[in-house]
């Protein structure tokens, strides 16, 4: 599943390979799928709905912290409780924006695979209310109307 490579102590998953973390990129994964003789036609890229939440004290140790959905992990937060959290200087979020869906739905568009998956629904800020960045998704299950809006689109097979 390519929405959650590097765990809770670090960022997002890239979209595509950076310096340091060349094995750790959705492209990384599709690519490394498809060299493994996978069908490209039956490869789903799994997009979060989902925010990694922790915080950093000063002598680098990290921990996960709990969500107000206690069923979850500590350290995993919906999409809607992550964009309604006041900021705090000491805890650290990292979620995929609109940047980043667009992005990997361009790799599985320009890859040929055959779609993508939401993980989970149940995590997107199903109501619209909380994300109000203007420059992130705000509409009601912004996550999964962006994936579906983006694959019923173009794109440049040049990645």
């Amino acid at each position: 599943m390519t929405s959650d490579m590097t765990g809770y102590f670090a960022q997002k998953t890239p979209s595509f390979q950076t310096p340091g973390a060349a094995f750790q990129s959705a492209s990384f994964a599709m690519k490394y799928w498809k060299m493994a003789s996978a069908l490209p036609g039956k490869l789903n890229m799994g997009i979060g709905a989902f925010g990694r939440v922790f915080t950093l004290d000063p002598s680098g140790q990290v921990e996960p912290v709990q969500g107000s959905l206690t069923d979850l992990p500590a350290g995993i937060w919906s999409r809607y409780e992550v964009c309604s959290f006041s900021a705090s200087a000491d805890i650290w979020f990292a979620f995929d924006k609109k940047t980043d869906i667009d992005a990997k739905v361009q790799v599985i568009q320009s890859e040929g695979l055959a779609g993508a998956f939401v993980v989970s629904m149940d995590l997107d800020d199903f109501d619209g209310n909380s994300c109000t960045d203007t420059n992130d998704l705000h509409r009601p299950y912004a996550v999964t109307d962006r994936v579906h809006a983006q694959l019923n689109t173009t794109v440049n097979p040049s990645v």
